[in-house]
């Protein structure tokens, strides 16, 4: 069902490059998709924001990851594109970009988690457009699995005036110590205190070697959900563009989490996915979480 031609199959991750996964939490591919390739999903992501859909989801998504024109936001998210664009659903979810992550994550089943197009525009006036230190684990609480990952595919070459994405080394593997575990499965994404978290980071005494993921149009980049991220403001004068594909390994399964206050977790896929005959979340469901690479 899912097949490489041999020409893809020489730009999987060698042994070596599995290793540098493991080690560093993070890993960019040579380039994968032509350059028409990504211009033909710019022009996907420009009839997107005009709302024109092939599908409709099954459920709702908060508006602030559904932008429409006339929204306020400096950064435009748009969830779930994969499920409601049939042209960025070709481009995002090639076999390769599964095959890819498959072989860094040491799964033999890739399903998808979420697709979603990250536009940050220039920051202008009192705007801010910056994403705090984080790491995806911390939106993934209702997963079994620590091994889920992500793909950041550029849509522009992205220089460091861009806010590009900027991953802290090797922080996937720091220690399960309190203090870490306050920033790993903190909800930072938005709205956090700059100096506070470069704070609380070096209170971990931890070493803090950051990486900016300089990528190049079609270029790849993976990083472990565990693996602590985040990126600066835009200050040069075009939008930086990205689409992002959440992945999740053959064990994944749904787990019930509580919050401090008792109350249970949920994600946006909960909303979507079907139930399991038990009643949990069926995190396989095909319609919502397919199957994008199997071997």
């Amino acid at each position: 069902m899912f097949e490489l031609t041999s020409a893809e199959q020489e730009l999987l991750p060698s042994d070596d490059d599995v290793e540098f996964y493991r080690e560093h939490g993070w890993f960019i591919t040579p380039r994968l998709f032509t350059e028409e390739a990504v211009d033909d999903a710019l022009d996907a992501l420009e009839a997107h924001h005009r709302r024109e859909r092939d599908y409709e989801l099954p459920g709702e998504i908060d508006e602030l990851y559904d932008w429409t024109p006339g929204a306020v936001h400096q950064i435009r998210f748009n969830d779930y594109v994969a499920l409601t664009n049939r042209r960025l659903r070709d481009f995002m979810l090639r076999p390769m970009v599964a095959a890819v992550a498959a072989r860094l994550a040491q799964t033999n089943q890739i399903r998808l988690w979420q697709s979603s197009i990250v536009y940050k525009q220039p920051q202008t006036g009192g705007g801010d457009t910056t994403i705090g230190w984080h790491a995806e684990r911390a939106y993934l609480r209702t997963c079994t699995s620590t091994n889920m990952l992500t793909a950041w595919i550029a849509l522009q070459d992205c220089d460091e005036s861009m806010g590009p994405v900027v991953m802290i080394d090797g922080s996937h593997r720091w220690p399960d110590t309190e203090e870490i575990r306050a920033i790993r499965y903190g909800r930072t994404f938005f709205g956090a205190d700059p100096a506070l978290l470069q704070d609380r980071l070096e209170r971990t005494g931890m070493p803090l070697r950051t990486v900016p993921m300089l990528l190049r149009k079609g270029e790849v980049s993976f990083h472990h959900c565990l693996t602590l991220h985040g990126s600066g403001p835009n200050l040069s004068g075009r939008a930086r563009v990205g689409a992002t594909v959440d992945m999740q390994d053959r064990p994944n399964r749904y787990q019930a989490v509580y919050d401090r206050a008792g109350e249970l977790l949920t994600t946006a896929n909960d909303r979507m996915c079907r139930r399991l005959p038990n009643g949990d979340f069926d995190y396989s469901d095909p319609a919502i979480c397919p199957v994008l690479w199997d071997e």
